[in-house]
């Protein structure tokens, strides 16, 4: 057990004792400190295992998804969903190499339940390392995903019962083979963007594109964007939340990349209820709760695009994808088929491996919901494959 969950467990203890709670008779299943550390040392190993199928040449890829003791129906699901990592981990190493190791922590954990029944929920911290990485690129990428478990106490021990990773709107972690995405409408709909990003490096790019000068470049607004500062904002704030912002907490990307925007020297257009849904306005006002004086286009991802674009031309649209440089901006809209063209996620580049020509080696995304923090961009098309995905890469 790390020191990280022995100290929750020793906080846990004390916050007990000081709300005065009534120990319980001898009769009764307690919980005990034991018992938190056994079942959350049993999610973190769960986690890991599931992780390190992901790195090339691990034997786990030759076993079952966990050694820890699982129900029936759960082992099934773990079946099938090892299959998924399987071809995945094939996919990383086709496309940049792959992962060369994985390490997961446990965050803010909870137990509820007694000796023989628990229920424990956790964020998952974890780091998958790069085989391949370009000189003074991140050497691993960082996500984090909450996670509910149940436990069942038998005679031969605890058995895992249930295991729910909480997923949202945005691209599942490279652990996670399912989608908890549905469609993200835009409050409310508006213009289309004229255009959608390639994402094929054998391709020739006609574009005149050059590299972006990093700090104290004169955008198209006027006033001068550091660069820099919308990166190191992003790593910061790539898994806490800034107090001086409200979260998002089902879908809160394009809240982030606002927040990124800003921090680099974006300047608020408009103010107040009777503006927040004009598509050339983009401002952030109010306390907790009182989105109604926030504008759609500060955190409603396809509003954002057609305000950057079109009505402020604080970007312009790249022919392809491979062409971003720090700090730009890529969107996606997941169900292009569907007919509805609404962006639905927005990310942010926070390293760009360069090629010695206009596309990048490599790029590196960080992005909320959820949580990830240099996401390389091979990966990120390689799990999201499906030909309805439409891309649209912002040059700030």
């Amino acid at each position: 057990m790390n020191k990280a969950l022995s100290a929750l467990l020793g906080a846990a203890t004390a916050g007990s004792l000081l709300m005065g709670m009534a120990p319980h008779s001898m009769a009764e299943p307690v919980l005990t400190d034991e018992q938190k550390k056994e079942v959350a040392g049993l999610a973190q190993q769960y986690l890991q295992e599931r992780a390190e199928r992901l790195v090339v040449g691990t034997v786990r890829a030759q076993q079952s998804m966990t050694s820890v003791r699982t129900s029936s129906a759960l082992s099934e699901r773990f079946a099938a969903e090892a299959r998924g990592l399987d071809e995945r981990r094939e996919k990383s190493r086709q496309a940049n190499g792959g992962k060369k190791a994985a390490a997961v922590d446990l965050q803010d954990v909870k137990w509820s339940g007694d000796s023989t029944n628990v229920q424990l929920d956790a964020t998952e911290s974890t780091k998958l390392f790069f085989v391949q990485h370009g000189p003074g690129a991140p050497d691993h990428e960082q996500f984090w995903l909450e996670h509910t478990f149940i436990f069942v106490r038998g005679q031969g021990g605890w058995t895992m019962s249930r295991a729910t990773p909480h997923l949202q709107a945005g691209p599942a972690p490279s652990t996670q083979v399912a989608s908890g995405r549905p469609p993200v409408a835009s409050e409310p709909k508006t213009d289309q963007l004229p255009l959608w990003s390639d994402t094929d490096r054998s391709h020739p790019t006609t574009a005149a594109v050059s590299r972006k000068v990093l700090s104290g470049e004169v955008g198209a607004a006027g006033p001068p964007y550091d660069y820099y500062r919308m990166v190191n904002y992003a790593r910061v704030w790539a898994y806490g939340r800034n107090p001086e912002y409200r979260d998002y907490p089902d879908n809160d990307c394009t809240n982030f990349i606002s927040q990124v925007m800003r921090s680099g020297g974006w300047d608020f257009n408009g103010s107040g209820i009777f503006e927040r849904d004009d598509p050339d306005k983009w401002f952030y006002g109010g306390g907790p709760g009182e989105t109604f004086l926030t504008s759609y286009s500060w955190a409603g991802a396809h509003n954002w695009g057609v305000f950057a674009q079109i009505y402020s031309k604080r970007t312009s649209g790249l022919e392809n994808v491979w062409l971003m440089d720090l700090a730009d901006v890529l969107q996606v809209d997941w169900f292009h088929d569907d007919g509805a063209n609404i962006i639905d996620h927005s990310m942010v580049v926070t390293w760009r491996d360069d090629s010695g020509g206009p596309y990048a080696q490599e790029l590196y995304l960080t992005y909320h919901t959820a949580n990830n923090r240099d996401k390389k961009l091979t990966d990120l098309l390689a799990e999201n494959s499906n030909p309805a995905h439409t891309w649209y890469a912002h040059r700030t």
